[in-house]
C-alpha cells in the first residue's frame, strides 16, 4: 500500500495539466491545503467526494487511481470481502461507490480470471445494496449458482462466506428458498459457519422473523443468548442491531428494560461510528412509541 504513489500520481497529473495547486483548488473547489496535503502523502484516506471533485477538474479517474496505488489485488479481494460485514446494509452512497471501484479493480485484473464466480457473487451483492428495491436478489442468486446449489445439497454443501451472506439476505425477504424452509437454512448456516458475521446474521435473521410473527417471548430468549454468546466472543460489530431487537421484543412484552436495550443500541451505534444505523434506530424508536 502506498499513498505516497498516489501523491506522485495526482502531482503529475496536475502538472502535465498545466495547472498549478492553487488552479485545481480554484476550479475542484477543494483547498489548496488538501490538495498539497494529497500530493505530499499526508491524507490516507480522502473522501470519495473530494477525489470526484478533482477527477473532474482533471479529467482523470482519481478514485479508480487511488484504489490502484493503494491496494495489491490480493489485499482489495479480502478488504472486499471484509466489508460486507453485519452492518454493511447501512453504508452510505460514497460507500458503496467505493466497492464497485474496488470491484472494478478485480474484474480487469488477469490474475483474478479464475474466480469469475465469486466476483459475480459480489457484483449481486454490491447491485443489491445499491439498488435494493430494483432487484429480485431470489431469482439472480439462483441464475448464478445453478450449477452448483440445488435443493439437495443446499443443506449439506459447504457454502462459501458469499454464498451464505447472500442466502441470509435472501432469508430476510422470503420464507423458503428452493422449497426449503428458511428457518432450517439459518440454522445450517449458524451450524456450519466458520464466521461470526454469518453466525450473527443468521441469529439477526431469525430473531426478527420471531418478532415479525409475534413470538416475543422466544425471539427475546434467542436475542439474550446471542448477546451472551457475542460477549463471550469479544464480537460488538451486530450488538446495535441485537440490542434493538431485544429492546423490540421487551417493548412488545411491556419489560420496562426496554429503555435500557434502546440505549446500549445507540450507544454502540456510536461506538462503531455509524451515524446511519443510529439515525436509523433512533427514528424507529420515535414511531414505535407514537403507536
Amino acid at each position: 500500500m502506498s499513498i505516497y504513489k498516489f501523491g506522485n500520481d495526482l502531482t503529475k497529473i496536475r502538472e502535465n495539466k498545466k495547472l498549478s495547486q492553487e488552479d485545481l483548488a480554484r476550479l475542484s473547489g477543494v483547498n489548496r491545503r488538501s490538495v498539497l496535503r494529497l500530493e505530499n502523502g499526508l491524507i490516507k484516506e480522502p473522501t470519495i467526494d473530494t477525489l470526484l471533485k478533482l477527477s473532474a477538474s482533471l479529467e482523470f479517474d482519481l478514485v479508480d487511481l487511488y484504489i490502484k496505488d493503494i491496494y495489491e489485488s490480493h489485499y482489495l479481494y479480502r478488504d472486499l470481502i471484509s466489508s460486507f460485514d453485519i452492518l454493511c446494509g447501512f453504508k452510505s452512497r460514497e460507500e458503496i461507490l467505493l466497492l464497485e471501484k474496488k470491484l472494478e479493480i478485480l474484474e480487469k485484473d488477469p490474475n483474478f480470471k479464475g474466480k469469475d464466480y465469486e466476483l459475480a457473487l459480489m457484483r449481486l451483492f454490491i447491485k443489491n445494496l445499491k439498488t435494493p428495491i430494483f432487484i429480485s436478489l431470489k431469482e439472480e442468486f439462483e441464475d448464478l449458482t445453478s450449477t452448483r446449489l440445488n435443493k439437495n445439497n443446499l443443506l449439506t454443501k459447504d457454502l462459501s462466506f458469499l454464498e451464505a451472506r447472500l442466502l441470509i439476505n435472501i432469508c430476510n425477504e422470503k420464507y423458503e428458498y428452493k422449497n426449503i424452509a428458511r428457518d432450517d437454512i439459518l440454522k445450517t448456516i449458524i451450524f456450519k459457519a466458520d464466521s461470526y458475521t454469518l453466525n450473527y446474521l443468521s441469529y439477526n435473521s431469525l430473531i426478527n422473523n420471531m418478532y415479525v410473527n409475534k413470538e416475543f417471548k422466544d425471539a427475546l430468549c434467542l436475542v439474550d443468548k446471542t448477546i451472551d454468546q457475542a460477549k463471550i466472543n469479544k464480537y460488538i460489530d451486530g450488538n446495535s442491531l441485537l440490542y434493538y431487537l431485544q429492546f423490540l421484543c421487551r417493548y412488545a412484552l411491556g419489560d420496562e428494560r426496554f429503555i435500557q436495550s434502546l440505549d446500549y443500541a445507540l450507544l454502540f451505534s456510536e461506538y462503531m461510528g455509524n451515524n446511519r444505523i443510529k439515525e436509523v434506530i433512533e427514528e424507529k424508536a420515535k414511531n414505535i412509541f407514537k403507536k
